[in-house]
């Protein structure tokens, strides 16, 4: 089940994501769904360190001393002057001088490429609001003329938008081992996870004890929490066929099944958690009820694929001729008839072949993931007619991960297995940058490693939510 479980979780977020995070994306394909970053597990080596044998040569310096000559006398004939024949100094005794000693290096220690940190306490943990991230961190290394991944112990940290970093926990491996946080109000001192072997647990991240979450779904993929207090759950079937449910879960456990699935299509939550879209149908998550939604002139599929508000929808419409166009329209919460209103094209003449998401700030302007004409990624604020551009993706990364909380960016590159990322934060208020979880950067000389390249570190993250 676990091998299923991981290949149907690696297959879920692929087709979920197809249409930006591919390793050859489509052209002109929009995600507005809900984005993984893809973590490769690797297997985990205990690393030894080997002693050298050492050889000691000592030198032995052989002492020297001159002999005096014991010719004898010959008898006095007439006083003669008394010949004395000068006794050699000594030479000093050389001191014998010893090769050196090899010296066998540490063993790795376990902290070996984890960031830099201060231990997390409680008052610090309750003290977080929405924008600090809970991010896991793994760092994996491979040697020259190897191609094994070694694995370092599993880290879970807390980090402030301004870059204070605190580690949590160290996490479990074996049965118990975690594929990734999935939920956290900030503040709390528990959060939502998923083992890798699939069940849901919460997760106290001041003791590190692992409980069940009561009326969590068996075989299901977290969405959220809705406005009414209820988490939404995205089911699958057992024969990994791509079917399944949307459900929720009200707090004292009741289950209600919103929709059937086919395939998975699960895009956001509007900004106040009244509505999600799955591909072109919408569901009001306050009563269930659905609605297929196209815009009038389209005859063609145009999924929500974000929102400016809970009444303004963001779709994307493929087929035009440059592969795809993004459109907003207004839609009234009348499910009978349905409301089909005309859309207006959105962000056109802004330079990006493709757009991967859309924030709403509270004064009116926008946060746009998208691609530029030049293929690169980065994040954009967007007021009126005009866009800045905040963030820039790195040249490894084939898409960029972006989420907003207030007023601060969060973001990081989507790289292929065999690569890093970072963490960043961008204060949209004040102005100012921080790297919240950096690249690791060790060499490993002091241990004995010799080249390496680290091909891990970073390999989940989620923002602290207020609900």
């Amino acid at each position: 089940m676990e091998r299923d479980l991981t290949d149907f979780m690696h297959a879920n977020v692929q087709a979920r994501e197809e249409s930006i995070a591919g390793l050859a994306p489509s052209a002109g394909a929009l995600s507005g769904t809900v984005r993984r970053v893809k973590r490769r597990r690797a297997v985990r080596h205990s690393v030894q360190g080997v002693g050298a044998g050492a050889a000691v040569a000592v030198v032995a310096g052989a002492s020297w001393f001159g002999l005096r000559s014991q010719d004898p006398v010959p008898p006095a004939i007439s006083p003669s002057p008394t010949v004395t024949t000068p006794t050699p100094t000594p030479s000093p005794t050389p001191t014998p001088t010893p090769s050196e000693t090899a010296v066998t290096p540490p063993p790795v220690p376990a902290s070996f490429g984890q960031p830099d940190s201060e231990p997390i306490t409680r008052s610090v943990l309750a003290q977080a609001e929405p924008g600090w991230v809970l991010a896991m961190y793994t760092p994996s290394y491979v040697t020259a003329g190897s191609d094994e991944w070694v694995a370092g112990s599993s880290v879970l940290y807390a980090a402030s938008p301004s870059g204070d970093r605190y580690k949590v926990l160290d996490l479990p491996a074996g049965p118990d081992e975690i594929a990734r946080v999935v939920h956290w109000k900030a503040g709390e001192s528990r959060a939502i996870v998923q083992l890798i072997a699939g069940p849901h647990r919460y997760l106290d991240l001041l003791t590190g004890v692992l409980t069940p979450v009561p009326g969590a779904p068996e075989n299901a993929f977290w969405i959220g929490v809705a406005s009414t207090g209820s988490t939404v759950w995205q089911t699958y079937e057992e024969n990994l066929s791509g079917s399944g449910y949307l459900v929720s879960v009200t707090p004292d456990g009741v289950t209600t099944t919103f929709a059937g699935l086919w395939p998975q299509l699960v895009g956001p939550m509007s900004p106040d958690r009244n509505y999600m879209s799955i591909g072109s149908a919408l569901i009001d998550l306050r009563t269930g009820h659905t609605n297929f939604f196209q815009p009038a002139e389209a005859n063609r599929e145009c999924p929500v694929s974000g929102w400016l508000s809970d009444s303004v929808a963001v779709v994307w419409c493929e087929g035009d001729a440059d592969g795809g166009r993004v459109y907003r329209t207004t839609f009234v919460p009348e499910w009978d008839p349905p409301t089909m209103p005309k859309p207006e094209p959105l962000y056109d003449g802004m330079g990006w072949q493709n757009v991967a998401g859309v924030f709403p700030l509270d004064d009116g302007r926008h946060v746009v993931s998208a691609q530029a004409e030049s293929g690169t990624w980065g994040a954009w604020l967007v007021d009126g007619g005009d866009a800045s551009q905040i963030t820039q993706a790195s040249d490894e990364a084939f898409d960029y991960l972006v989420d907003v909380v207030g007023d601060v960016v969060l973001a990081t590159d989507v790289v292929g297995d065999g690569a890093t990322t970072a963490l960043t934060a961008h204060d949209l208020r004040t102005g100012t940058d921080a790297v919240l979880m950096p690249r690791p950067t060790e060499t490993g000389e002091e241990y004995g490693l010799g080249p390496i390249q680290w091909v891990g570190g970073l390999s989940w993250w989620i923002p602290g939510t207020s609900s």
